[in-house]
């Protein structure tokens, strides 16, 4: 099973989001543009997991959580990974506030028991908007993303366990799990 945790948005803020990213559509580019019902934040890709180890995964998300209580979160301004010169991700941005930090931080730490490495590189959170099909070249990105209006604070309470499903229309997302902070 391909697995992530995420903090999943209420839907009427992903409706905003994917409103605000109309002039993405708009532009017919060579991104494969993020769903309104996939839009989320991956505090970490799991990857391949056996269903045998779903139970010690689960265990280790609980206590995870567990230590961190319920904080809000500040959304805005878009970007792009690894820069806008040369686009692979666009994205809208995620606050790197203290209590979403030390979430990912237990994550990582309770997970690298059950084998599955820490991430390299520092944590980057945000909302993936698309992603820029291999080999193409945009011109204009930037001025694109200044037409992206968005801001938003939402409160967090629970992170979700995530199962991904590639079809060639793109992910599809299942819930398997809630687990509430604190």
């Amino acid at each position: 099973m391909r697995l992530f945790v995420a903090l999943n948005l209420p839907p009427e803020e992903r409706e905003r989001i994917y409103r605000a990213a109309a002039p993405l559509r708009r532009a017919e580019l060579p991104v494969r543009l993020t769903r309104e019902p996939a839009l989320h934040l991956t505090l970490r890709f799991l990857g391949e997991v056996e269903p045998a180890a779903l139970e010690d995964l689960e265990r280790a998300i609980a206590a995870a959580v567990a230590i961190v209580t319920p904080f809000t979160l500040r959304l805005g301004g878009t970007g792009a990974f690894p820069s806008l010169s040369r686009p692979r991700v666009l994205w809208v941005g995620v606050e790197a506030a203290p209590e979403l930090l030390a979430l990912h931080a237990a994550l990582e730490r309770r997970l690298e028991p059950l084998g599955i490495a820490r991430e390299p590189g520092p944590f980057r959170p945000h909302l993936t908007l698309g992603r820029v099909r291999r080999g193409a070249a945009l011109r204009g990105i930037a001025t694109l993303l200044e037409e992206i209006h968005f801001a938003a604070s939402l409160r967090v309470t629970e992170v979700e366990l995530m199962r991904s499903h590639l079809t060639p229309e793109g992910s599809r997302y299942e819930l398997l799990r809630t687990f509430p902070l604190g």
